[in-house]
């Protein structure tokens, strides 16, 4: 069986902070003592970036610093016994120069990780209210229709629309707007388990994935979920209610894109009727 780089990054990713970090110490100690026997004429001291590199990746910027700090006795040992025609003060210029480019190695490479994971998140979530967003809820809802054909495990989704946001706005202004948003954002989060997903879909349209849940057990929980909406809306003043389409899912749709519009539906028909209520429905 072939593997392939993805395959070896992820497996790499799955080590875990500490794994990496044991590794790393050893990986130090190894070449400073390697560098220690082989003298000066075949120095190591590019080799130590190596470890440094892999825990400032993927541990942090203080543990690859820390090893920077372990790294010091053996860089200035190898010179001190291995160089005779450097006075004191030239072989710690030689350690200083060395230490430095490690600490700017372990600097660089910690900086470039933060952004990459910055990065990913922004990729993933929504600004605003920090909920998952469109794009990936579509991946994760796509994941769990995958779950569903394999294990027959049902799931429920609904999609939540905000009655009359617009007169917040327009009435409140938009930064009354954007925190009933967050509010929202947060209310679900706080309520739902950790294993649920909500999403910001666009505008003041979010949706929530609950796997391994049955009818029986997301009617009554979304009835919940939205009563207490409607109670923290109220604390507010603010003249909005909610109008939810649910679905729960006993055998696996064609996309999640099918899904969502069967569900979108269910909830425009909420808002057709009478908003500030909630449909539920089984699929297929």
């Amino acid at each position: 069986m072939l593997i392939n780089g993805k395959d070896i990054w992820a497996w790499l990713e799955r080590l875990g902070r500490g794994a990496w970090l044991v590794a790393g110490l050893l990986g130090t100690m190894a070449v400073g003592l390697v560098d220690l026997v082989t003298g000066y004429e075949f120095t190591l001291a590019p080799v130590y970036m190596l470890p440094v590199g892999a825990v400032a990746w993927y541990v942090g910027r203080g543990a690859a610093l820390a090893l920077v700090a372990i790294a010091l006795p053996w860089l200035a040992v190898d010179l001190w016994l291995n160089v005779s025609s450097l006075s004191n003060a030239g072989i710690v210029w030689v350690v200083l120069a060395r230490l430095l480019f490690l600490v700017i190695v372990a600097l660089l490479l910690s900086s470039l990780r933060h952004a990459l994971d910055e990065a990913r998140r922004l990729a993933r979530t929504d600004a605003l209210t920090d909920a998952v967003n469109s794009r990936r809820f579509i991946e994760l809802v796509n994941a769990e229709i995958g779950r569903l054909a394999r294990y027959r495990h049902p799931f429920t989704l609904a999609y939540m629309d905000l009655d009359n946001f617009k007169q917040v706005n327009d009435s409140l202004g938009h930064s009354s707007g954007d925190r009933l948003l967050k509010t929202v954002v947060e209310t679900l989060c706080n309520r739902l388990r950790r294993t649920d997903v909500v999403a910001r879909m666009g505008g003041d349209e979010f949706a929530l994935l609950l796997p391994e849940t049955s009818a029986q057990v997301g009617a009554p929980l979304l009835r919940q979920v939205r009563e207490e909406l409607l109670a923290v809306v109220r604390g507010n003043d603010w003249p909005v209610t909610f109008s939810i389409g649910v679905v729960t899912c006993t055998a696996a749709p064609e996309s999640a894109d099918a899904l969502l519009h069967f569900v979108d539906g269910l909830m425009y028909s909420v808002k057709k009727d009478r908003k500030d209520a909630i449909r539920f429905a089984i699929y297929p």
